[in-house]
């Protein structure tokens, strides 16, 4: 019999821990697909709440916010920061005492924009827009990486484009 008692005693406890072992699993799968919210406040084409994956970087959540405005400070934000807790995030405007840019930024410029460069036309623009949805253009350079932009229409541009 006391056999018995301290094989159930053991057996008890190894279901405990094989229990306690499985909540532990499962809440280390859900932190691996956890959301946070994020709220873009400021120079964005739609400012608001934006539920994403932790670890999303802000240049992908101004993607899904339709870009920035044109008057934008680009400068005083940090694109690649990565989210991993509920934020906000205020993106400044540029400020009207300081000389403004009159560059194009190929990462946000919206297609009319696009076509006021010399040789950029409606699918030239579209693909510019196309491309940038999967990828973000880190240097002026990398504008070449898009199906119709060489060499030679980069050098006529690359003057009136910025990152």
């Amino acid at each position: 019999m006391k056999k018995i008692i301290i094989f159930l005693f053991f057996f008890i406890l190894m279901g405990c821990d094989s229990h306690a072992e499985i909540i532990t699993n499962q809440k280390d799968k859900e932190s691996d697909y956890s959301e946070v919210i994020v709220e873009l406040k400021g120079a964005v084409k739609f400012p608001g709440l934006y539920s994403v994956d932790a670890g999303t970087m802000l240049y992908e959540i101004l993607n899904l916010a339709g870009g920035l405005l044109k008057d934008a400070d680009v400068y005083q934000i940090n694109l690649v920061q990565s989210f991993t807790q509920n934020s906000s995030i205020n993106i400044p405007y540029k400020n009207n005492n300081l000389e403004t840019s009159d560059l194009i930024n190929i990462n946000y410029a919206s297609i009319e924009e696009l076509l006021t460069l010399e040789g950029i036309g409606e699918s030239k623009a579209q693909a510019i827009i196309s491309y940038r949805k999967n990828n973000f253009f880190a240097s002026i350079e990398d504008i070449m990486k898009v199906s119709g932009i060489g060499e030679e229409l980069f050098s006529k541009i690359k003057d009136n484009i910025t990152v």
